[in-house]
């Protein structure tokens, strides 16, 4: 950790937008991009350059196949792996393999280059860190990210990747439904007295769904079980219906034509968008092809019906991760529902009839930025977070996968098993079989069966320099282990008789990006992409510390509320609400309107303003009043 900077970013990483928070004291500043809360995980190579978020997004259709999207399906994955191959049937941009691992093939400044996922991730981890530092006139270096639980020890590496070669130290991974417990729990304490709470925190997002069940106490988080599943992505499901109209009154195959691919993508994100609020949304098109223009309608029933095997899989997965620790519906105290798809009208219903098997008959909702504020919170938990009284929080968690090593009979022999307490470790003692043998090699595959076939490799390891010995003399211990991040680290040790202590290699070599390759990587995107100087605090004419932000004129102030069985809307629980001129979700940013910045959380109730930041009077020096504020904010008990 950098001791000179004890300020820790938080960043949350979805789908489909990207957020960074720091917090100080009760206060989270949350950064963002062209005015609006989230950077849009879109990133286009031009003529002229590259644009991130909302202007990737704006010109997608005009450049189908240089604008990159759905980064976070990619990462960890290899270019075989059949959801992959799903998907590339689809995506209008082109994706190559190079030896079995993705690389995106795209053309900028009339030059045609390749990048790894973790690259394109790392030029939005870059953005946020970049807005961060603008806003705060400091250099940020250390970072918490927040995944899906479902992330196998890959993807989580590929995740520290990217914010690597973004020129960020990750500290800690966070999964995204225990940064959202930690949230809810320092909401909602427990009361001297009190049993420990059971509550299922369940995230659906834009492609993935995760269900964790989670025991907390007195600032000690203990997750019990997990499931999850990639195959959710409401907007493919969505651009299939109506290809197939499309197809069936036109004789247009969208997917075939980028352009035309393009803009039913996005007329399926508003129209998504829309039913969330509204009963009917019209799908409409202008110019799908030359001389053809597309309109329909859709309703909240389409979509169910669109949705149905969506709605299968979220129960399927709730009902196996219940299994997993014997619990009944009537042992949670609560359901917590987080995530961007948290108001889609068939996923809430699905909830509510979730939440009639509750103990307390309620659901409790979230907003999508529940898991940032959770990573905020870790973040400043492990640079002391004395203020907030987050020095002694503990976050127990448990491994996403079973992970298993192939042995010498062409088995697969588990060393952790899913949902087994992590860290976790385990030792395997192997013998030489071979005249000086000078190395040996360990595959490594995730999945619960012996059999090699329905496992997925998720790595090949050398164990190479050890003394060259007769057959059966070389002995070795192989520690595996997988740390409280849930990344596999492998360790070797010689124990043959009369050895003497070394060091023994143990190398990755199928990674997506093997460890020496890295810093080619990184030097090659500071050349590419060099990082933006940080004004100097002289020439700003209103320097700020995170803990007292921007006047109102400089930045929007955002209600940030989540509520019980509330639906969406206009001040609706469950959804954040933006004051003056911020402009919501799909609007263009206009002159005039409001200037990136930090979301203050605050909310006007009878001229008095209820804040979670310091500094201004907002609160006492004690912080309770921050957490009396914080508590009417997020759950929605204010008048």
């Amino acid at each position: 950790m950098n001791a000179g900077n004890p300020l820790v970013l938080g960043i949350t990483m979805g789908t489909m937008v990207t957020t960074g928070c720091i917090m100080d004291d009760y206060f989270a500043n949350i950064y963002y991009d062209t005015g609006h809360v989230e950077l849009p995980c879109f990133v286009a190579f031009t003529e002229a350059g590259c644009l991130f978020g909302r202007m990737a997004y704006i010109q997608m259709e005009n450049n189908p196949e240089n604008t990159i999207y759905d980064v976070k399906r990619l990462l960890g994955r290899f270019y075989d792996d059949p959801d992959i191959q799903d998907y590339l049937k689809e995506w209008p941009f082109k994706v190559i393999s190079d030896n079995n691992k993705p690389k995106y093939q795209v053309t900028c400044k009339g030059r045609t280059t390749t990048y790894f996922p973790e690259e394109v991730m790392a030029m939005l981890f870059k953005r946020i860190k970049e807005h961060a530092e603008s806003h705060l006139r400091i250099p940020l270096m250390d970072a918490v990210i927040t995944v899906p639980p479902q992330f196998n020890c890959l993807q989580r590496q590929s995740t520290l990747d990217a914010a690597r070669i973004a020129g960020l130290n990750p500290i800690s991974i966070l999964n995204e439904t225990m940064a959202a417990a930690v949230v809810y729990g320092f909401l909602k304490p427990q009361l001297p007295g009190e049993n420990d709470k059971n509550i299922a925190m369940i995230t659906t997002g834009c492609g993935f769904i995760d269900v964790s069940l989670i025991t907390y106490g007195q600032r000690v988080f203990e997750c019990r079980a997990s499931r999850g599943s990639c195959t959710m992505d409401i907007n493919r499901n969505m651009v299939h219906y109506f290809a197939a109209k499309i197809q069936q009154k036109h004789g247009i195959d969208v997917f075939t034509d980028k352009r035309a691919y393009a803009l039913l993508w996005k007329a399926c994100e508003a129209a998504k968008c829309i039913l969330s609020q509204q009963n009917e949304a019209t799908v409409k098109i202008n110019s799908i092809a030359p001389g053809v223009n597309f309109e329909d309608v859709i309703t909240k029933g389409d979509l169910r019906e669109i949705l149905l095997d969506l709605r299968t899989t979220i129960q399927d997965v709730v009902e196996q991760c219940m299994a997993d620790v014997d619990w009944v519906p009537g042992f949670l105290d609560e359901c917590v529902l987080i995530g961007g798809s948290c108001k889609v009208p068939c996923i809430l219903q699905l909830f509510h009839e979730m939440g009639s098997q509750v103990s307390q008959r309620q659901i409790m909702k979230f907003p999508k930025l529940a898991s940032l504020v959770g990573a905020g919170m870790r973040a400043a938990s492990l640079k002391g977070g004395i203020q907030m009284g987050l020095e002694d929080l503990v976050i127990l968690e448990v491994a996403p996968k079973t992970v298993t090593v192939l042995s010498r009979e062409g088995k697969c022999r588990p060393f952790v098993r899913h949902n087994d307490n992590i860290p976790h470790w385990s030792t395997r003692e192997y013998t030489m079989l071979l005249e000086y043998q000078a190395d040996f090699y360990l595959e490594i595959y995730e999945g619960e069966s012996k059999v090699v076939s329905c496992n997925k490799l998720v790595g090949r390891y050398c164990v190479t320099d050890f003394p060259l010995r007769k057959r059966g003399r070389t002995h070795l211990r192989v520690t595996f282990q997988i740390d409280s991040c849930g990344l596999l680290v492998i360790t070797a040790e010689d124990k043959s008789l009369g050895a003497e202590e070394g060091p023994v290699t143990v190398r990755n070599e199928s990674g997506i990006i093997l460890r020496e390759e890295l810093p080619r990587i990184v030097e090659q995107f500071r050349e590419s992409f060099p990082p933006e100087p940080i004004p100097p605090m002289a020439m700003m004419q209103e320097p700020h510390h995170p803990g007292v932000g921007h006047p109102a004129q400089h930045a929007p102030y955002a209600q940030f509320n989540a509520g019980v069985d509330g639906g969406a809307g206009d001040g609706q629980p469950g959804n954040v609400q933006q004051a003056g001129n911020v402009p919501q979700p799909g609007h263009e940013v206009q002159p005039g309107e409001a200037e990136p910045g930090n979301i203050h959380v605050q909310q006007e109730v009878q001229n008095e303003p209820l804040g979670i930041r310091t500094g201004n009077g907002m609160a006492n020096a004690n912080g309770q009043e921050n957490a009396i504020c914080c508590k009417k904010i997020l759950m929605g008990d204010h008048p």
